[in-house]
């Protein structure tokens, strides 16, 4: 005889049962940043012509990939540069945080100045949730011709 697991038992619906066992991944503290894109080879002849942005979405995961629906909360966000020239980046409205809602966020670098050929601009988030002081991840924009 094959016995169910308790929830299925007690009749929970297959969406109340993936959420359960997101939460469960989250108190057991199996909480992943994702930060994408990666990396990335901005244009330094689009970026010099100005008003040049770029988004960076964060999701809180677990090490399966499954993404933490249930929390909503901030994650900190920091900025640096490279250049050859004079580039500089800054978070919209100079932020060091933003918020994610259901596991999932943006946050918006805006470039200025001017950036040559492999300068590069990181974008670090951290955080913690649950008390757990999370591995930083980064995006890194190396710029091309």
């Amino acid at each position: 005889m094959v016995v169910k697991p308790l929830k299925e038992q007690l009749g929970f619906a297959p969406e109340l049962r993936r959420y359960l066992a997101d939460l469960e991944s989250g108190v057991s503290l199996d909480l992943v940043i994702v930060v994408t894109p990666a990396t990335l080879g901005s244009s330094a002849t689009t970026i010099n012509l100005g008003s040049f942005k770029r988004t960076v979405t964060a999701q809180l995961q677990n090490a399966a990939g499954q993404r933490h629906e249930w929390y909503s909360g901030l994650l900190s966000v920091a900025v640096a540069e490279s250049t050859f020239g004079n580039g500089t980046s800054a978070v919209l409205a100079g932020a060091t945080t933003f918020p994610l809602v259901n596991g999932i966020g943006t946050v918006e670098i805006d470039y200025s100045a001017t950036w040559a050929l492999n300068d590069t601009q990181t974008t670090t988030i951290s955080g913690t949730v649950l008390g757990k002081s999370l591995v930083s991840h980064t995006s890194v924009d190396t710029n091309i011709a």
